[in-house]
């Protein structure tokens, strides 16, 4: 189920098929923790220049955002995490990674890992959405896989996975 006033739509974007989003967000059954958990997303931006809610809460300011090219976490509207390591030009692996009172950390197509702090009891709904400052905001672009574990992967499980994502999606990884 979506919510917003465009649904999100089956497409095709440079021969690979995605979910478009444009102002709307994918209603999840149920909501997934912030912390732990390993997100992966593979997916392209309509713009940098834009607040792009990968994922969040539809009913608070939590959640995974790209913001003019820097990827922020939020927690009831605390932000952490600052990166412009990615790209706009090309799909883009994009991985956090959240441990119950650990380091937790971020990185893009498989590179090195960026460390924060993050401690949440917060979790989202929403794929393509997060609720900021009362008001709804939705992900500009195309998403082609998320995938969601209810754990803090291994390095060894991240390489793996990374390696196998970019293979499918023809993203290069080290």
């Amino acid at each position: 189920m979506s919510v917003g006033p465009y649904q999100p739509y089956a497409t095709t974007v440079a021969g690979v098929s995605g979910l478009q989003f444009g102002g709307a967000a994918v209603q999840l059954p149920t909501s997934v923790p912030l912390e732990p958990m390993t997100l992966m997303l593979v997916f392209r931006q309509a713009s940098e220049s834009l607040s792009h809610p990968l994922v969040g809460s539809s009913t608070r300011f939590s959640g995974i955002s790209i913001e003019g090219g820097r990827l922020r976490i939020y927690g009831n509207g605390q932000s952490v995490g600052a990166s412009t390591a990615r790209t706009t030009t090309g799909f883009t692996i994009t991985t956090v990674r959240t441990v119950a009172g650990g380091t937790d950390a971020y990185q893009y197509n498989g590179g090195a890992e960026s460390t924060f702090s993050f401690t949440s009891s917060e979790s989202f709904n929403w794929v393509g959405g997060m609720l900021v400052l009362g008001s709804p905001k939705y992900f500009t672009g195309t998403i082609m896989e998320l995938l969601v574990w209810g754990r803090s992967l291994t390095p060894s499980e991240l390489h793996s996975v990374h390696r196998a994502l970019g293979a499918k999606w023809g993203i290069s990884v080290p």
